[in-house]
């Protein structure tokens, strides 16, 4: 059963942050101050960025051209197979980024509600599974499940978006129905099914809930907003459950290719605590960083394809950060390079009961 603890981007204060942009080697993108004040106010433009305070805003921009300099000396390095960029993260320090990411796990089970968690049955998935062979290159986007990209915003909900995807594709696998469900319902809602609204959550407490209550809301009706706010329960749903749930043996990254083709898209959780991460624009991902041991990984994404380009193996997964990060709300990851960032760790896919729908 996957309980792990998944947990995303939230709200982060300002206060008592120390800022140290002394650089002794490359200095920002340009030396022109006004250029990286176009930039910085580009920035602030194409992501709706604002402060509270005059100190917040001179503080952000410290950290903007800081992160200017972290992007071009890394953007230098050839031996890297992969550019990062700015996007919404620019304004932030990895040390803030890491701290609303990383959790204590005693804690969070110790806070968390799941007098009504009850997931559905779990299913182990095998090569008996099925006979087809897998092509080399397969990305379900070729398929129709090219949905838009969704942004979780400043809320850690990312075990919502990315369950209810899961499920959005198994629906239009199945029967050629798009859905859009609302995540709002899940992270106000679920709660009693080990979900914390913005502050993480399982992704068998999604499913808990939904094969529960019978269904789920749909985005139109129950909209996002990025706060946790009062249950809705007078809304008009579509009525499902899930008959069950497929997990696969740790680490086989060859058993997760031949399901991700065969099955649908798959849920995985990710080791994302890498200043890289967040900042990564193009390429193939490969950090050495995402491979300590020692830690969990905590965010969920969508894996919809893999492939090779220019010798190198990959996924493809769908992120929940919105279409201006990563390869238009996507990244390609290292495929078969010892279980890159943990991809083939935790793992799951949900089978709807079509004669529930």
């Amino acid at each position: 059963m996957i309980t792990l603890i998944i947990l995303a981007l939230g709200a982060v204060s300002i206060l008592g942050l120390s800022i140290n942009t002394d650089d002794g080697g490359i200095n920002v993108i340009s030396s022109d101050n006004k250029l990286n004040e176009k930039l910085w106010h580009k920035f602030k433009h194409d992501f709706n960025k604002s402060y509270e305070s005059f100190n917040e805003t001179t503080a952000r921009r410290e950290i903007f051209y800081e992160n200017l300099r972290i992007i071009h000396r890394h953007n230098q390095m050839k031996d890297k197979t992969f550019k990062i960029a700015v996007n919404q993260f620019a304004d932030m320090t990895f040390e803030e980024l890491y701290k609303q990411n990383n959790f204590e796990e005693d804690d969070f089970y110790e806070t968390t509600d799941f007098k009504d968690f009850e997931p559905p049955n779990i299913v182990l998935f095998t090569d008996n599974n099925f006979n087809k062979t897998t092509p080399d290159n397969f990305d379900w986007r070729d398929k129709g499940i090219n949905f838009p990209v969704k942004n979780q915003g400043r809320c850690g909900s990312c075990y919502a978006f990315v369950g209810l995807e899961a499920l959005e594709s198994a629906f239009y696998i199945k029967t050629g129905k798009s859905f859009v469900f609302s995540r709002q319902e899940i992270v106000d809602c679920a709660t009693s099914h080990g979900t914390k609204g913005c502050d993480g959550g399982i992704l068998d407490g999604v499913y808990s809930y939904i094969d529960k209550t019978g269904g789920l809301s749909l985005q139109n009706n129950y909209p996002y907003i990025e706060n946790q706010s009062q249950c809705e329960k007078n809304v008009k749903r579509v009525n499902f459950r899930i008959k069950e749930m497929i997990e696969f043996e740790r680490e086989d990254e060859e058993l997760l290719k031949k399901a991700l083709y065969n099955a649908g898209p798959i849920i995985g959780v990710i080791d994302s605590l890498n200043d890289s991460f967040y900042r990564y624009s193009s390429g193939i991902y490969y950090e050495e960083g995402c491979n300590d041991e020692t830690r969990m990984p905590t965010h969920a994404i969508l894996l919809i394809g893999y492939g090779t380009e220019n010798g190198l193996d990959f996924w493809t997964f769908k992120n929940s950060y919105g279409n201006k990060w990563g390869e238009s709300g996507y990244m390609r990851i290292a495929r078969n390079r010892n279980n890159h960032c943990k991809i083939a760790s935790f793992n799951l896919i949900p089978i709807i009961d079509e004669s529930q729908e």
